[in-house]
C-alpha cells in the first residue's frame, strides 16, 4: 500500500508542507506585547498545515482525498446542466425579443393583434350586458373591464 502523499489535483508526489497561523515564537512576542491574549492568539492556528503541490501549485490540507471519477462526473454534470439551463433561458429571451420586434415592425401583424383585442373586448362587454340583466352590479364591473380593454387596444 502506498503511504506517499499525492496532490489530489494532479496526483504528483512533488509536494511541500507549510505551517499556517501563529507559532510558539509569535505567541511569546504576543504575550510580551499584549499579555494573555497574545499567548492565546499564538496557540490558535499553530497546528494548521497547508500542503502545496510543486507541480501544479494546488494547495490542500492533509487528509484531503482525491475526487473520485463518479464524484467528478456528477460535479461536471451539474455544472453542464446549469450552463445548459442558462443557454435555454437566453434562447427563450432572444426568441421573445425577436417576436416582439417583428410584431412592432410589421403593421399587418399589429393590426391582427389589435383586431383580436377588440373582438375580445366586445365579447366581454356583451357578457357584461347579459350579466347586468341578471345582476346589475356585476354587469357594470364586467362591462367596465371590457371597455377598458377596448380603449387599451388603441393606445
Amino acid at each position: 500500500m502506498d503511504n506517499q502523499v499525492h496532490c489530489p489535483k494532479c496526483n504528483s508526489t512533488q509536494i511541500t508542507a507549510n505551517k499556517k497561523g501563529f507559532s510558539a515564537g509569535k505567541a511569546v512576542v504576543g504575550a510580551l506585547l499584549t499579555g494573555g491574549i497574545g499567548v492565546l492568539a499564538g496557540g490558535i492556528g499553530s497546528g494548521k498545515v497547508i500542503i502545496t503541490c510543486l507541480a501544479c501549485g494546488h494547495q490542500f490540507k492533509p487528509g484531503a482525498k482525491k475526487e473520485t471519477a463518479v464524484e467528478e462526473y456528477h460535479r461536471l454534470k451539474a455544472n453542464r446542466e446549469k450552463i445548459d439551463a442558462e443557454r435555454n433561458r437566453q434562447s427563450a429571451l432572444e426568441e421573445n425579443l425577436r417576436r416582439d420586434l417583428e410584431l412592432r415592425n410589421n403593421p399587418e401583424k399589429r393590426k391582427e393583434s389589435r383586431n383580436a383585442v377588440i373582438r375580445t373586448a366586445g365579447l366581454i362587454v356583451f357578457a357584461g350586458a347579459v350579466l347586468w340583466i341578471l345582476w346589475p352590479i356585476g354587469g357594470y364591473a364586467v362591462m367596465g373591464f371590457g371597455a377598458l380593454l377596448f380603449i387599451a387596444a388603441f393606445v
